[in-house]
C-alpha cells in the first residue's frame, strides 16, 4: 500500500482497484490507521478489526498477517506491506521483516521523482555573491611571466678592427641593415 491504496499484489500484474481482496486490505489498513497502530510493525490479529473485516479476512486472506509500515526519513508513514501466510511469524522472522521494511522504504523513496536541485539561498545572498564575483572580474590580473633569457644571433659573425682604440661614435643604429664595406664606427684619435 502507498498512500492508502494497494499498488501491487504478489503474482498479479495489474491491480484491480475494486476487487474484493484489494478493498479488504485497504479497509483493514484504514482501521489500523484509525487505531493509531499503523506506524508500528506488528502481527495483525482478526480481533483488532471490525466484525465485517473479520469475515472478509476468513474468506480472502491467510491466517497470519504481518503489517510492515514504510516510513520516510522523518518517520512518517507513507505506505506499508500486508504480508499474509498460514504459519505464525516467529520473533526472528519479525526482526528480519523490520530490516526488510527499512530497505523497501529507502528504495521506494530513492526511486521517486524529486524536485530538481536548486540553490536554496535567499535572493539577497544570491545577489551579493553575484556582485562580489563580478567585482572580482574587474581586478587586474598579471598575465606575464619573468624568466631569464639570452638572445643569440642565428648566424653570428665576429667583427674586429685592425687597430686598438676607443670608439668615438657609432655610425649605424641598432637593428639597422648594413652592407659589406660600410663604416660602422669611428675611433677616437
Amino acid at each position: 500500500l502507498i498512500a492508502g491504496r494497494v499498488r501491487a499484489l504478489t503474482a498479479i500484474s495489474v491491480v484491480e482497484a475494486h476487487s474484493p481482496f484489494v478493498a479488504f486490505v485497504e479497509e483493514a489498513t484504514r482501521q489500523l490507521l484509525a487505531q493509531g497502530r499503523s506506524s508500528q510493525a506488528q502481527v495483525v490479529t482478526a480481533d483488532s478489526l471490525s466484525e465485517q473485516t473479520r469475515g472478509d479476512w476468513q474468506a480472502l486472506s491467510a491466517g497470519s498477517v504481518f503489517w510492515l509500515p514504510l516510513l520516510d526519513r522523518k518517520q512518517a508513514l507513507f505506505g506499508g506491506l500486508w504480508i499474509a501466510r498460514e504459519q505464525p511469524w516467529s520473533a526472528a522472522e519479525q526482526a528480519l521483516l523490520l530490516q526488510l521494511g527499512d530497505c523497501y522504504a529507502h528504495a521506494w523513496l530513492a526511486l521517486q521523482p524529486h524536485k530538481p536541485w536548486r540553490l536554496r539561498w535567499p535572493r539577497r545572498r544570491i545577489i551579493a555573491v553575484a556582485t562580489v564575483a563580478l567585482l572580482l572580474l574587474l581586478l587586474p590580473i598579471r598575465q606575464s611571466v619573468l624568466a631569464p633569457a639570452e638572445v643569440v644571433p642565428l648566424d653570428g659573425q665576429v667583427i674586429a678592427a685592425p687597430l686598438d682604440g676607443v670608439i668615438a661614435t657609432f655610425q649605424v643604429k641598432p637593428n639597422q641593415a648594413v652592407s659589406k664595406g660600410e663604416v660602422l664606427v669611428r675611433f677616437d684619435a
